[in-house]
């Protein structure tokens, strides 16, 4: 409902807050559903902050209000892309598998003594 918002009022403004922002992203055709781009796109931090913009202004606040957490879960989608597309400097790749295993290592180790409490998994 905030996505599509976003898409509105930046096509009656022609201010470009989500530069990428097509009515593709919004109302996505069968295939377009499985682009992973306009996910990516749509869950980014230009659209988190765009939210954010709209809601605290005077002008379009009534329009935004209740959108702090949409907000919240762009910005989180946005940081698991990001950490998901993460190299190491040896050039490996994390994937979603590799986190978990690394997780599950960390948390419940062969020997007790190397076991951490807690794992962080965020940029």
């Amino acid at each position: 409902m905030f996505y599509q918002r976003v898409f509105e009022h930046q096509r009656l403004l022609g201010l470009k807050l989500v530069p990428k922002l097509k009515l593709a992203h919004i109302w996505p055709s069968t295939w377009q559903r499985m682009t992973v781009s306009l996910a990516t796109q749509l869950y980014s931090k230009h659209m988190a902050m765009a939210l954010k913009f709209l809601r605290e202004d005077k002008k379009t606040a009534h329009l935004f209000n209740g959108s702090e957490a949409t907000e919240k879960l762009t910005k989180l989608i946005n940081d698991t892309f990001d950490i998901m597309n993460g190299r190491h400097k040896d050039g490996w790749r994390l994937s979603i598998r590799s986190t978990i295993d690394l997780t599950e290592e960390l948390l419940n180790p062969k020997n007790p003594l190397e076991k951490y409490d807690f794992v962080l998994t965020a940029k």
